[in-house]
């Protein structure tokens, strides 16, 4: 069973802008990065799949991994900040 977030109460009236935050976020991020953080984190790849996907080697998977990471923060932080 779900429950629809109305937006009433502590927990759902915080929901809402995070998740706002995180689609505008993911919406900017490159589709590269954003294929990266999907895959490592959502789809729970491995790290050494996902360079061979890639065509990296697993210290070039990672590197794209941090890049990504540290786009997408930086997004939700200057969109938190305006």
């Amino acid at each position: 069973m779900t429950q629809r977030n109305d937006g009433r109460g502590e927990i759902n009236s915080l929901q809402n802008p995070f998740t706002a935050y995180l689609t505008v976020a993911v919406r900017r991020c490159k589709s590269r990065y954003l294929e990266v953080l999907l895959d490592l984190i959502v789809y729970e790849m491995k790290p050494a799949e996902l360079a061979q996907k890639l065509g990296l080697t697993y210290q070039g998977a990672m590197a794209v991994y941090y890049r990504a990471r540290k786009k997408l923060l930086q997004q939700l932080k200057e969109d938190e900040e305006a």
